[in-house]
């Protein structure tokens, strides 16, 4: 019986947004190690911001200092704000797809090795 547990700080989680935890939890279960989603057991533990140290610090002195962004608890949130890359991932991210276009048409000027469009 697999048992999962999620540690969230205490900032307002929704009981819709807990559901959706759990159920991905347990998907993620079934998917991967072929696990009964009767047997699976997830729990979620809400955590104080005063009781949650980041680098020696609590998270709730963090956020009073600017330090530690407030977390955006909504799926309506702009992508940008929900999921922040560093600034060198967002430059691996920028050169990867540099030159990509939708639906697989190919950048004009692109030749493959024999010389014909790719």
């Amino acid at each position: 019986m697999p048992y999962v547990n999620i540690r969230i700080t205490r900032e307002g989680a929704t009981p819709e947004q807990k559901a959706r935890l759990i159920q991905g939890a347990t998907e993620l279960l079934v998917d991967v190690l072929r696990e009964e989603p009767q047997t699976t057991v997830v729990t979620i533990d809400e955590v104080d911001t005063d009781n949650w140290r980041k680098r020696g610090e609590t998270v709730t002195a963090r956020r009073q200092q600017g330090n530690s962004p407030r977390p955006v608890h909504s799926a309506q949130a702009p992508y940008s704000t929900r999921f922040k890359r560093s600034r060198g991932a967002r430059k691996r991210h920028h050169r990867s797809v540099k030159g990509v276009q939708h639906h697989g048409a190919k950048p004009d000027g692109l030749r493959d090795r024999q010389g014909g469009d790719h």
